[in-house]
């Protein structure tokens, strides 16, 4: 089962970049800029032209709001105006965008758990300071899960894990 879960892994790193090439990039005529791609990628999630010029021009770096935002769109079906207040708030957008993916990908199967799930992995990753680490502590606690139900013992549900990771000190709770 590991074996498998590392060449997951390593396949899903090594077709990122294709699937980047393909899902969030915007044709590019030589006369646009980081401005101009930001509202079309915005536009794209459903977001009206007004809200997504004023949130590329108020940004300090409007390609990593619009990845962040298409990313997010693109892999839990969160709505573009939520995911526009999540990605604008987060100092590190694009490491809440992973964060999100990591959490969706790793830790829940169910098709209709990550729609009622969405909105809060998605708020427990813009209030994180570090994105990366707290989906892996989350995925990692998750996945944990495995050895828990063979062995009959409780199980660290994603909401347990998440309240855990996001707290960054011993819990009592488990």
């Amino acid at each position: 089962m590991s074996n498998f879960k590392q060449i997951l892994k390593f396949s899903a790193i090594t077709l990122y970049p294709i699937i980047n090439l393909f899902f969030f990039n915007v044709p590019v005529k030589a006369e646009w800029n980081d401005f101009t791609l930001c509202s079309i990628r915005l536009q794209k999630t459903g977001i009206t032209p007004e809200k997504s010029a004023v949130a590329c021009g108020e940004t300090l770096d409007p390609d990593d709001l619009s990845l962040c935002v298409a990313r997010i769109n693109y892999v839990t079906q969160i709505s573009g105006d939520e995911a526009l207040d999540a990605c604008f708030r987060s100092r590190r957008p694009l490491e809440l965008s992973q964060c999100v993916g990591d959490i969706h990908r790793e830790t829940i199967s169910d098709r209709q758990a990550q729609n009622l799930q969405s909105s809060l992995i998605l708020d427990h990753c813009r209030r994180s300071l570090l994105p990366l680490t707290f989906s892996q502590c989350v995925t990692g606690l998750s996945n944990s899960n495995y050895y828990a139900r063979e062995r009959e013992i409780f199980a660290v549900t994603v909401e347990n894990a998440m309240t855990t990771c996001i707290e960054a000190r011993p819990h009592n709770g488990l």
